[in-house]
């Protein structure tokens, strides 16, 4: 007999060890012994969602919603999809939906702001951040939300400046160290570029950290003229990227034939004048 207990645990290990294959097989199998646990349904269709397959994500969520309408992590994640699929308006209306039920959820704020910004609308962006910073005022993803918002504005100092009080609060969002490289022209010892090295040498960084900070000092190699060293970053990185691509081509089909839809409804619709 099936520990659905154990067995959640065990599943969310797995997804914490990036193991979707086994995360999407073993979800299936419990899904239909107990079809009633959402957190199954959470699971399975981000799995399918950090692979890439956003249309399977969305019909998982979308299951998950119709068990309970009002779950907050469904809909947040259901939401991402939506957004990453070009299905704005419902991405946009689920955001909001949240943050009508829970004020204090600051991923709602966050993607709600990704959304604007991903539409150069960066004032309402920076708004939407700032309403999450006053929720929690230590949190690295807003401060680097913050920064991209800047960055795409053009005020790369206050771009640099959010990008440094993330490494403040978490020194492994390298994200933010590669941001600063995109804004910085580098001098011969430049103190951002000392704590690269220094970093590099000495936290333990996961894959993804790792090719954002080499990317990030072969920058800083190339603006200093250090160019065999701004190589051998860039090249290190890049192998260590290849090894993250996981690409399916099938993935690709289904998200064109999705757009082409969308933009096939499109001209079916009739302008109203105003």
């Amino acid at each position: 007999m099936i520990n659905i207990e154990n067995s959640i645990k065990v599943l969310l290990n797995l997804f914490h060890a990036h193991k979707y294959d086994d995360v999407i097989t073993k979800s299936k199998v419990l899904i239909r012994k107990f079809p009633q646990y959402l957190i199954l349904y959470n699971v399975l269709g981000s799995a399918y969602q950090n692979m890439g397959k956003l249309m399977l994500a969305k019909e998982i969520f979308t299951k998950g919603l119709r068990l309970e309408p009002n779950n907050i992590s469904i809909m947040n994640n259901l939401g991402n999809v939506y957004k990453n699929i070009g299905e704005l308006n419902n991405a946009e209306n689920l955001f909001k939906k949240i943050i009508e039920k829970k004020p204090d959820y600051i991923n709602s704020y966050i993607n709600l702001g990704n959304l604007k910004r991903d539409n150069n609308d960066f004032d309402s962006a920076i708004n939407l951040y700032n309403k999450a910073l006053r929720v929690d005022e230590k949190n690295p993803v807003i401060f680097y939300s913050l920064a991209l918002a800047y960055q795409g504005l053009g005020k790369f100092d206050l771009a640099i400046e959010y990008a440094q009080k993330t490494l403040i609060t978490d020194p492994k969002f390298t994200q933010a160290d590669l941001l600063i490289s995109q804004s910085n022209k580098y001098k011969v010892g430049d103190k951002h570029l000392n704590e690269m090295n220094i970093k590099i040498n000495n936290l333990e960084l996961n894959n993804e950290q790792k090719v954002n900070l080499l990317f990030a000092l072969a920058k800083a190699n190339e603006d200093i003229n250090q160019i065999e060293k701004a190589f051998t970053n860039l090249n290190q990185g890049n192998q260590i990227r290849r090894k993250l691509i996981n690409f399916d081509i099938n993935d690709d089909i289904a998200l064109f034939n999705q757009i082409k839809k969308i933009f096939g409804n499109m001209n079916k619709l009739k302008l109203k004048k105003k």
